[in-house]
């Protein structure tokens, strides 16, 4: 297993298993205190408890209960099995379904998610933006790994062009090949010049014209693809049109 920075601190550890996130348990527990207190100082406001009654300072967002007994003692004495299949509507979707449990109330996983991410959009940025700082050096490391491979440039160049000219990669060699690897004006090799030729196209219509070298792409883009300017300028060089 390879080997991971810590959420908190930054130092580098053998994980014992995928989900690791922290190189101690002292990491970890410091870890949700610090986020404790920031998410105090995000509510700022005292709360009451659901089951107790108790007023409290919330560590997060929606949080519901003083504490873990609160919360696993509601639960199991409220969250009771129904003798009958009841219809209920989704507190976040406002669909109709079916439950036997009294405390459902989200239709689905992902309304009971998409809900929880509603309510709680701060601490959510607050948690990815001290992640992305948290492991931007090697999130930075393996996307340098990963733009070298062949895989990654052929796959970038594939949406490039379909973003841009409406051709894939395979219509781009395709049409390469009809070309012998060659501009299709001065004639020069694309092996000759290092990397590869770029696209032409009729910028009233969008279609795609041909590959060409960049002097000669650049070339016709200075005179507009105005063809009476380039005979000009064949007239001008005291060629023959």
């Amino acid at each position: 297993m390879e080997s991971k920075l810590c959420y908190r601190c930054d130092a580098k550890f053998e994980p014992t298993r995928s989900s690791q996130k922290f190189c101690s348990d002292e990491c970890r527990k410091e870890f949700h205190k610090e986020e404790a207190i920031k998410h105090r100082a995000l509510t700022g406001v005292l709360d009451i408890c659901r089951c107790c009654g108790e007023e409290f300072n919330p560590n997060r967002v929606g949080q519901e209960f003083c504490s873990k007994e609160c919360y696993f003692k509601h639960r199991y004495e409220n969250d009771k099995i129904l003798n009958d299949v009841v219809e209920k509507e989704c507190n976040f979707c406002g669909e109709v379904f079916s439950t036997n449990r009294l405390e459902q109330v989200y239709c689905s996983k992902y309304c009971a998610d998409s809900m929880y991410r509603k309510l709680n959009k701060d601490k959510i940025v607050i948690q990815k933006k001290d992640w992305y700082n948290g492991n931007r050096k090697r999130l930075l490391k393996n996307g340098i790994k990963v733009r070298k491979t062949t895989a990654w440039k052929d796959a970038h160049r594939d949406h490039c062009y379909k973003k841009n000219y409406g051709i894939s990669l395979d219509d781009y060699n395709g049409l390469l090949g009809l070309q012998k690897e060659r501009c299709a004006i001065c004639g020069i090799e694309q092996e000759a010049l290092g990397k590869n030729l770029f696209v032409d196209h009729d910028h009233s219509t969008g279609e795609v014209r041909g590959l060409l070298c960049h002097k000669c792409n650049s070339g016709l883009g200075m005179f507009d693809d105005n063809i009476k300017l380039l005979l000009t300028a064949v007239d001008y060089l005291g060629g023959d049109c």
